[in-house]
Formats: structure tokens, C-alpha cells, sequence
């Protein structure tokens, strides 16, 4: 029910360059069978024709987009943004492109998902910070000449980035040029680190790392108005095997079980991890100091945390303590949809309110 959302976010489209000898940076699909009549594109963008007041904006890039050498090979495209957004002359060319396939496609907006801008282990240089300003500004500017011509509304501007990487943007010039800053408040533990931790940590961490409200509080401070700021929330968990102990923080040897569908290790999406939890096979377990739950499957020292409908209202709760502009998710499949999508359903029906049951 596409009336659950205000916008729906297309993740993803990539850059092409071209030729890297001299690159002409456009956007592009990842599938073909995202372009074309009855393909993805359309399906997602005739959902406005159900739904009037629905928005849709495209995402470019996402993690793997950025992935360096070391994991993508030879074909890493981590270089693509940075010389991107590097000279003016590059900026132009990607902004002009990027403005006619959006409104070919239908899309009412961008969503730059660049991870991450100044981080060098990912492809990125300290110059990053004040030419992705530039690329926000001039797509803007170019935006509204394009909307004054054609007589449609002007596309929306919008980034995808870290709960913890504030410090690597302008934000006192962004907060006037992004429409809203979608924060990635999830994937602060999983099978990478050495010791079990929530994936989405909303009041605090044992350890003393990085949790939601902290990053919040980060953001906030560094200048974003809180209702430019939007609180991202998982509709997955994160597991690790080699579990001797149900408390987090517990010493793990890795990624742990997949989901049967979502098959990655160290991955499950909600529906997935109700699955295993309905098994009987693992006891559920709820951390005060985090406001998450988890589990722990003795036999197999097996350990997930995730989020639940008590979670996930504790986190609305908070944005609007904190007058946050809103809530998103990653992502719309991950949710239990055996069930009428739980989690987001609860999140629509306290900010959306009665708009959700008139299907407005």
C-alpha cells in the first residue's frame, strides 16, 4: 500500500563515466530491465497515479558503488564521484543529464547516496567536502531554471549518508540547498566487528560507541535544522555466530546465519528474523540500555539483534521529541509482508496519522 509513504526513494541508479581517459559523468540504470515501458522505473512511478500525493526520488550510488579495489577488483568505481564532482565543467555536464532522466522517468527527485564523500579508504579526497556543496548548489540553481521553463515542480534534492559523518559536509551551507538529509542510523555493529552489538543502538552502546540519539544530537549540533533531518530506520537485523553468551557485547567469530531469502550472512530481514524467533529454536532477550531487542539460539551460539514494533515506536517517539522531519526505512522489502509490512505500518500510522486509513 503505496499510501503508507510520502516518498518512495528508487535505490539505485549508478554513474557511468564513459571513457576514464576523458569521462562524461550520466546517470544510468543498474538493470536493464529498469528502464523501458511496464519496467521498474514506471511500475514505481505509476504508483502516483493511485496515490497523487506520493513523491519519487531516484538514489544514485549506495555502498558497493564506492567499494574499493581491495573488494570490487579492477572495475571499482569508488573514483567515479570524486572526479565527479572535482571541476565544474564535470558538475555541469553530470547536472544536465541528470536533470533530463529524471523527468524521462518520472522521478520527482535525486537522492545522492555517495558513501562517502572524504573518506579516502572509499575512493574520496578532503576536497570532496566543499565540491559536493558545489554539486548541491548548481543542481539546484539548474533545477530551478528547469522547473521555471517547463512549468512543472521543482525536483527535490535530497542525500543518503552515515549517522556519523556530520563532519565531512557543510552543513551550514547544505541545510540551505538539501530539501532534507535521509540519516542512515543503522549498521553501527554486524559480522565485521569482534564482539556482538545492536544494529540500531537508539539510547545508547555498553561499549561507549556511536548510538542513534548520538548521532542525532551530532547533526543537530553541527547545524542541520532537525526538520531537514530524517531518522532512518532498519527493517532488518545483523548476526553473528561463535556466541558463548547472550549479553551484548559478547565475543563473536563472525557473520553469522543468513535468511533464507535475503541470503547474505550476517543479514536478516525482519520477516526472516521472525521466522527463526517463531522456530522456537532462539529466546528473545530486550537491552535497556540500547531500547532493542535480540536473540540467542544456545545450541547453535547463534546471536541477532533487530528491531520490533516496541523498538521501532521508541525511535518515533524520539523524532518527535527531537521535531525530526520524519522517518524512513531500509528498506520496503525487508519488512514482514506476511504480515502487512509491521513495521512500517506502525511508523505511517503515528506520523501520517488518520491520512493513512482514508488513503489520502
Amino acid at each position: 500500500d503505496a499510501n503508507l509513504f510520502t516518498h518512495i526513494i528508487y535505490g539505485f541508479g549508478k554513474v557511468d563515466f564513459g571513457n576514464r581517459e576523458n569521462p562524461k559523468f550520466e546517470i544510468a540504470p543498474f538493470e536493464a530491465n529498469d528502464l523501458g515501458p511496464g519496467g521498474q522505473y514506471q511500475q514505481v512511478n505509476d504508483l502516483k497515479k493511485k496515490y497523487p500525493h506520493l513523491k519519487t526520488l531516484l538514489a544514485i550510488g549506495g555502498w558497493t558503488f564506492n567499494d574499493p579495489v581491495e573488494v570490487a577488483g579492477p572495475n571499482s568505481t569508488a573514483w567515479v564521484f570524486s572526479k565527479m564532482v572535482s571541476t565544474k565543467e564535470y558538475r555541469s555536464h553530470f547536472i544536465a543529464h541528470a536533470i533530463r532522466y529524471l523527468r524521462a522517468a518520472n522521478f520527482d527527485g535525486l537522492d545522492l547516496d555517495w558513501e562517502y564523500p572524504t573518506d579516502e579508504g572509499r575512493g574520496g579526497h578532503p576536497e570532496d567536502k566543499q565540491n559536493f556543496t558545489a554539486l548541491c548548489k548548481e543542481f539546484k540553481e539548474a533545477a530551478a531554471v528547469e522547473a521555471k521553463e517547463s512549468g512543472k515542480e521543482l525536483l527535490l534534492l535530497t542525500m543518503a549518508t552515515g549517522a556519523h559523518k556530520a563532519e565531512t559536509f557543510e552543513l551550514d551551507k547544505l541545510k540551505d540547498i538539501l530539501d532534507w538529509v535521509n540519516l542512515m542510523t543503522y549498521d553501527f555493529y554486524g559480522g565485521w566487528a569482534a564482539a556482538t552489538g545492536m544494529n540500531a543502538p537508539l539510547t545508547g552502546d555498553p561499549t561507549g560507541n556511536w548510538y542513534v540519539a548520538k548521532a542525532v544530537d551530532k547533526w543537530l549540533e553541527m547545524g542541520i535544522p532537525a526538520d531537514q533531518l530524517v531518522l532512518g530506520m532498519p527493517s532488518y537485523g545483523r548476526s553473528f555466530k561463535g556466541v558463548e553468551n547472550p549479553a551484548p557485547g559478547s565475543k563473536a567469530t563472525g557473520a553469522g546465519v543468513k535468511g533464507r531469502c535475503t541470503g547474505a550472512d550476517g543479514f536478516l530481514a525482519y520477516y526472516e528474523a521472525m521466522a527463526l524467533i517463531e522456530s522456537g529454536k532462539y529466546k528473545t532477550y530486550w537491552d535497556p540500555i540500547s531500547s532493542t531487542p535480540y536473540a540467542y539460539n544456545e545450541a547453535e551460539k547463534s546471536w541477532f539483534s533487530y528491531d520490533d514494533i516496541r523498538s521501532i515506536n521508541m525511535k518515533v517517539d524520539f523524532l518527535e521529541e527531537k521535531g525530526l522531519g520524519g522517518g524512513m526505512f531500509w528498506a520496503i522489502d525487508l519488512d514482514d509482508y506476511h504480515n502487512d509490512y509491521p513495521l512500517i505500518t506502525t511508523v505511517a500510522r503515528r506520523l501520517r496519522g488518520p491520512d493513512v486509513e482514508k488513503g489520502m
